[in-house]
């Protein structure tokens, strides 16, 4: 059986805040592996926690 993902391998689909309110997918460079001990997992399903969305909506609560 053929996974639904076969044609993500090759692509990194990101979620990515770019600036307040200002969020897009974009597709990320693939890390390399650096050793043999990282390995890459395929990621199904991801949320957003609400806490998240309301620092996006004003960044100064992100900036440490």
């Amino acid at each position: 059986m053929r996974s639904v993902f076969t044609d993500l391998v090759d692509q990194n689909p990101s979620f990515v805040l770019r600036a307040v309110k200002d969020v897009a997918f974009e597709d990320r460079e693939i890390p390399k592996l650096r050793d043999e001990h990282e390995v890459r997992v395929q990621v199904a399903q991801t949320g957003i926690c609400g806490s998240d969305v309301s620092s996006a909506q004003n960044l100064t609560h992100c900036l440490y």
